[in-house]
């Protein structure tokens, strides 16, 4: 079988603790560019979307359901593909978020997999589009984030 391993890193505005909040909140990520749905299957303990938490995904047209393996706010979550409806192998998945000097956040994803016979020959089109799909996410959450930030402030006051 042959793995391949996929990394990307990513910078965005929000803070870690907004960013890791965005990637836990299961069923949150439903609307998300290419994600149809997302739903808490089993929740976590002690954290409800914590360690042990399975969601399942639709994304572009896929199913797959993930467990959640770390989950150590604000720095690291940890995930496996359990199941998935395409014949993927994963060995892991995981994300680091660090704060960045401009009061943003610097994540970093690696997840390894395999799909078995095809593999070899999609594996260059998975790679990018695994990529593209987790800068998305986070550009999307951040986006979220502002909106919510912009809501939260009092409108300024216009004097004639």
């Amino acid at each position: 079988m042959n793995w391949m391993l996929a990394t990307a890193a990513h910078s965005v505005r929000a803070r870690p603790e907004d960013v890791f909040a965005g990637l836990t909140d299961h069923e949150g990520l439903a609307g998300l560019p290419g994600v149809s749905s997302a739903r808490l299957v089993r929740p976590g303990s002690p954290e409800r979307n914590g360690v042990g938490a399975l969601r399942e995904l639709r994304v572009h047209g896929l199913r797959f359901v993930e467990e959640i393996v770390a989950f150590e706010p604000p720095k690291r979550l940890g995930y496996l593909v359990r199941e998935c409806s395409l014949p993927l192998r994963h060995r892991f998945g995981e994300i680091r978020l660090e704060p960045a000097a401009d009061g943003g956040t610097l994540a970093t994803w690696a997840s390894e997999l395999a799909v078995p016979v095809v593999g070899r020959l999609v594996a260059p089109l998975l790679r990018r589009a695994l990529v593209r799909g987790f800068v998305d996410m986070l550009d999307a959450i951040d986006g979220r984030v502002a909106d919510r930030l912009a809501k939260a402030q009092p409108p300024r006051s216009t004097s004639s």
